[in-house]
């Protein structure tokens, strides 16, 4: 369908690209009120998997305008979904033909798995990935449990931290 509305997609490394992103990942953070990367953050980023040709930015365009962008993370055997963004969300086709194009680009440069990298559990309906999660089951696969990130406290300050970002997931509705 994306391809019969006209939606075209690029894969590029192109730091250009990374600009493009960044405008549609602003929309995204308004829509869905996470706390963003900074710009510095994604452009330092951007610079180190560079060096290593790891790291691919896609953008979808309707009609020639910049609509839904990916940045994906290249290992030898997996691709990454690092980074989304989109103006509007999970229901625009452009995305869905940006996510297909990127798995095609991935299992070209000879990847076996293509990780969305997270989901919301099955049983909260109500979880705020919920939207995304669907999107991304949409591709098929299987979803894997992983561990959880773990963090090593370094001071007292991080029982502070840890506290407030306890806090703020169950305000957004994550645990």
């Amino acid at each position: 369908k994306a391809e019969k509305d006209g939606v075209q997609v690029r894969i590029s490394t192109d730091a250009n690209d990374l600009k493009i992103f960044y405008e549609l990942y602003k929309v995204t953070v308004s829509r869905q009120k996470f706390q963003p990367f900074s710009w510095d953050y994604l452009q330092r980023e951007f610079e180190v998997f560079s060096k290593h040709q790891m790291i691919k930015i896609g953008i979808a365009e309707e009609q020639g305008k910049p609509v839904s962008g990916a940045v994906i993370i290249l290992s030898p055997y997996e691709a990454f979904y690092h980074q989304g963004a989109s103006i509007t969300g999970n229901k625009s086709v452009a995305s869905y033909l940006l996510q297909w194009r990127l798995i095609q680009m991935a299992k070209q440069t000879g990847c076996k798995q293509y990780n969305f990298w997270g989901i919301s559990p099955d049983e909260k309906p109500n979880h705020p990935w919920a939207g995304l999660s669907l999107f991304k089951k949409g591709f098929g696969g299987a979803a894997h449990q992983y561990i959880p990130t773990q963090d090593k406290p370094l001071t007292w300050k991080y029982s502070l931290n840890k506290l407030i970002e306890t806090y703020r997931a169950k305000r957004r509705g994550y645990s």
